[in-house]
């Protein structure tokens, strides 16, 4: 919702896991910011050119295929994971050699 509010910032894609009841719905009206035209996915593939910027506040496992993914095909991140071990946190700073990485594990206030 807070970034569908900034200037110059615009919600290119939403993703679920397979098999999610949110697939298909529209990603603006599930945070209560109104209709977008984003329709809720469960491929990165399927989405790959409607982003620049992958924001990421999944579990470790997941954030690792994302971040090989957006390294492969040049998308930056944020990372919000918490429980990334040290080889996660390696990848990470490996990746980082290629795309832009905001890495913090914890967003709690």
């Amino acid at each position: 919702q807070a970034a569908l509010a900034l200037e110059g910032v615009q919600l290119g894609a939403a993703l679920e896991r397979e098999g999610s009841s949110l697939l298909g719905s529209d990603a603006g009206e599930l945070a209560g910011a109104g209709k977008t035209g984003v329709t809720v996915q469960s491929s990165l593939d399927a989405v790959k050119d409607d982003f620049d910027v992958f924001i990421d506040f999944t579990r470790p496992e997941g954030t690792l295929n994302h971040l090989a993914f957006c390294r492969q095909h040049g998308k930056g991140m944020v990372i919000g994971t918490t429980g990334v071990d040290e080889a996660g946190k390696q990848a990470i700073r490996d990746a980082a050699a290629d795309i832009a990485i905001v890495f913090a594990a914890n967003f709690s206030v």
